[in-house]
């Protein structure tokens, strides 16, 4: 009987006047994505090949993706867009590029992502597409396109 009357105290009634924060509604937004390069190796001409990115929410706040869109050739490169994702700290997805090289030449678009994050908003990601045998260029700070310039 002690505990029905201590639950039904005006001074105790489980109820509070602030309501707790919401999940992702307090601290910094902030996401990862690994890798931040996306190398397709071994493609073959006219042959799909595929590679991921992991998308994940690591900062205190829900993490709103408004947009993920792949620039670079479409007749090399496909993704399906993707628009509104949100995730909780702690919570992601795979995003899956596929290529088909038409020939042998290395070829280069870019992830894009648009999101609430707090210091990153837009975030580009390079994708890679490799043919077999083909050996990147070291990286010196300069953009090899792949094909000759002679």
């Amino acid at each position: 009987m002690l505990l029905l009357l201590l639950a039904c105290s005006a001074n105790n009634t489980g109820f509070s006047a602030t309501p707790p924060p919401t999940q992702g509604q307090e601290g910094d937004i902030l996401m990862t994505i690994d890798p931040m390069e996306m190398k397709i190796t071994d493609c073959v001409a006219g042959e799909a090949r595929s590679g991921s990115v992991h998308l994940e929410s690591v900062g205190e706040g829900t993490l709103t993706v408004y947009s993920v869109r792949l620039t670079g050739d479409s007749s090399i490169f496909y993704f399906e867009p993707l628009d509104a994702l949100e995730f909780y700290p702690d919570q992601g997805t795979d995003i899956t590029v596929v290529a088909t090289l038409a020939d042998d030449q290395p070829q280069e678009a870019n992830l894009q992502f648009r999101s609430n994050d707090k210091n990153n908003p837009t975030l580009n990601v390079p994708v890679y597409a490799w043919p077999v045998g083909y050996t990147p260029p070291a990286d010196t700070g300069t953009q090899d396109t792949g094909k000759d310039s002679g």
